[in-house]
């Protein structure tokens, strides 16, 4: 695992992630949830992983997108709420800090992203866990915590 990067760790210096799932409401591999939740919520186009057990992420997190009306600034979400999935801990990776209403976000495409630690290192297990949280109403997307590979040198942007 020399030189792998956890790709939850680059969310923490990328914001722009969440913009990223925002312009993927309108396509990618999703498809509708359901036009009307219960009190008129408005149910946003869930996003399908497609990972295999042959692909490179770590066997013990899951990713997690919440959708606008589920996911909030800082809010908590108890481990009673993904079901009967067993997880030990889980992390809000956008985790804001000081006054969140003079950051100036965009509130309208902002998505509280979570990982979500599981017991064991099982690639088949984390596969198992995204399929059962992907039919849980609140989560726009559920996928395994890829690995990045770094660069072996620095893009030289010169050349």
């Amino acid at each position: 695992m020399k030189n792998k990067i956890p790709a939850y760790i680059v969310l923490f210096a990328l914001p722009a992630a969440i913009l990223l799932v925002a312009s993927c409401q309108n396509g990618f591999i999703g498809q509708q949830a359901g036009n009307q939740g219960t009190e008129g919520i408005q149910f946003e186009r869930k996003i399908y992983n497609s990972s295999t057990i042959d692909d490179d992420f770590d066997g013990s997190r899951v990713i997690v997108i919440m959708d606008k009306n589920t996911g909030g600034p800082n809010k908590r979400h108890e481990k009673s709420f993904f079901g009967g999935i067993e997880i030990e801990a889980i992390k809000d990776l956008t985790e804001l800090a000081g006054d969140i209403h003079a950051m100036g976000i965009n509130w309208d495409i902002w998505r509280q992203i979570l990982c979500l630690q599981l017991p064991g290192n099982s690639k088949e297990n984390v596969l198992n866990v995204i399929h059962q949280l992907e039919r849980i109403d609140g989560i726009k997307y559920a996928g395994p915590n890829h690995y990045l590979q770094p660069f072996a040198t620095i893009p030289n942007e010169d050349a």
